[in-house]
Parts: structure tokens; C-alpha cells; sequence
């Protein structure tokens, strides 16, 4: 299991809560505190990762880096934990690549010697508008035993499993869940689902 420090996430939650929509009554309002605090993302989004040159990866999908987080749908659910929905903008093949020579690069020295410029991941507005950004979504919740919740997906994984090769197919879509700490942890969020 791995743990985390509590402040690193907070630092990782703040500032990336925009306004609520219209389409979701069960979400909370941002405060005005709130509202300030998505004003200075760009702050924070410097300050935490070098957007320019690095990614970062999802605690319970690490073959999925993200590029940055989503400009919409980062939520506060007015359950009694009040969990934190945040979105991230999937990675594509170039920014992954570009990324990675980038750490390898730096990783092996070839930036002292041979004055390395890092390739930076951003595209140009064209390379932008022919392909749609892939979103993830999770949820991050801190108050609740995720422990329990991991055991009982996992018993419903391997039920899917069972009748996936006795030839039943139950439509059945498991989530994640990652437990990071105390009464802390990720869960993927399936949208459309009931």
C-alpha cells in the first residue's frame, strides 16, 4: 500500500475547482474562497508539475499519464465525506513519447554536455483541433474505509472473470480503487452508470 502525506494532497486539490453547472443539483456551489482559488490554477498547476516538459500519472492507472487537468468537471459531492471529483486530460501517443526522451535525456546527463533543450508537449493549435482530448475522471475521498470497497470489487472481478469464460457476459464494469492511506485513496469515476 502506498501512503502518501496528506498535504501533498491538498496542494494537488487546490485551486482546480471551477463553477458548478447546471446539470448536476446534487454538487455543492464553490465558495468565494473556492471560486479564488480556481482563479489561481495556472498558479498552482507551475508551482506543483512543469506542465511544458512533464507528466503526470494517475495513482491507479499508470499506463494512462495525464497532461493536465480538465478546465470543466472538477466537483465537490455534497455526500457526507464530501468526495472530490477532478478530470485530467489523458496524455496522447507525441506527449507521452516527448515526455519520456525528455526524462531520459536529462536522466542520462545530455542536457550538460551538449546543451539539451527539452521538447515541450504542447502542440500547436492545429494538431489540437484534429484529435479530441481523452479524459479521465476520479474520485478522491478522505474520511471513508476503502479497504472495504476494494474487497468487495475484487470479489466482483473475479465473479466477471467466471462467467465471462463460461460464456455469460454480464456487462459488468468494475472500477478502481486505491487505497493511499488512513481512510484515504483514489476511485475511478464511471460516468453514465447506474
Amino acid at each position: 500500500q502506498i501512503e502518501f502525506p496528506a498535504d501533498e494532497h491538498e496542494k494537488m486539490i487546490e485551486g482546480i475547482i471551477p463553477e458548478q453547472d447546471e446539470e448536476n443539483s446534487d454538487i455543492q456551489s464553490p465558495s468565494p474562497r473556492t471560486q479564488a482559488q480556481s482563479q489561481q490554477q495556472g498558479f498552482y498547476n507551475n508551482w506543483l508539475v512543469d506542465w511544458q516538459n512533464e507528466l503526470l500519472y494517475i495513482p491507479f492507472a499508470p499506463k494512462n499519464p495525464f497532461s493536465s487537468f480538465g478546465d470543466k468537471g472538477n466537483r465537490i459531492f455534497m455526500s457526507k465525506q464530501r468526495p472530490l471529483l477532478i478530470v485530467c486530460n489523458l496524455a496522447d501517443e507525441k506527449e507521452t513519447e516527448t515526455a519520456l526522451n525528455n526524462i531520459q535525456s536529462q536522466a542520462f546527463g545530455h542536457h550538460l554536455s551538449s546543451g539539451f533543450q527539452p521538447e515541450t508537449l504542447r502542440h500547436d493549435e492545429s494538431e489540437a483541433q484534429q484529435g479530441q482530448t481523452v479524459r479521465k475522471k476520479f474520485l478522491f475521498k478522505y474520511g471513508d474505509d476503502l479497504r472495504q470497497d476494494n474487497l468487495v470489487l475484487q470479489f466482483f472481478k473475479i465473479m466477471d472473470r467466471l462467467w465471462q469464460s463460461g460464456g455469460d457476459d454480464m456487462r459488468m464494469m468494475c472500477y478502481d480503487v486505491l487505497e493511499t492511506g488512513f481512510q484515504t485513496g483514489y476511485i475511478e469515476f464511471v460516468d453514465k452508470s447506474t
